[in-house]
């Protein structure tokens, strides 16, 4: 009896700050706004279904077959073997599939609750699978390195701190 009250507890908790991450995005238009001061997005996606038409045949990229949410203040991990579709799942639910008579999604996404239209980008940031980190180095030291091979002496030093400041703020 004290684990199912314990439960019950836990399952309030849980609704509770459901309810608080609401009021952090709003959707208008069916696309997601973030309301001042908010920074809390639990985004929920099901059926998404990429499909790539080329003259010879239709190509199936994301089948449709994934569903999940992201909650705030929680992890969730896309495994899978190369080649298996992670990056383009994560592309297609940030909203980042380049608009082609080409290319086809389809699916469900939710931000907070609310369904978002296909072609609208969330507010969502993540690091592609490109990108060069060295183990020997810190990410500020790498976002520095990078930063400086892009800008060179375009910028002074202090621009050049400021906008890494900037990056470490959203990563």
């Amino acid at each position: 009896q004290r684990k199912r009250a314990k439960q019950r507890e836990n399952d309030d908790d849980a609704s509770s700050t459901e309810e608080e991450v609401q009021d952090d995005f709003i959707v208008q238009n069916g696309g997601p706004h973030k309301m001042e001061g908010s920074d809390h997005v639990d985004l929920a996606f099901e059926d998404i279904q990429l499909t790539l038409t080329t003259k010879k045949k239709a190509r199936l990229l994301l089948d449709g077959s994934c569903r999940g949410r992201a909650k705030p203040g929680r992890m969730l991990a896309i495994m899978g073997p190369s080649g298996a579709g992670k990056s383009t799942l994560l592309h297609a639910l940030a909203g980042r599939v380049k608009d082609s008579p080409k290319l086809r999604l389809q699916g469900l996404r939710y931000v907070n609750g609310h369904p978002v239209c296909e072609d609208c980008m969330l507010p969502a940031a993540f690091i592609e699978q490109e990108a060069v980190f060295f183990p020997h180095m810190t990410v500020r030291e790498t976002l520095n390195f990078r930063v400086e091979l892009k800008l060179g002496k375009q910028s002074s030093k202090a621009v050049r701190d400021e906008l890494v400041d900037e990056l470490m703020e959203q990563v």
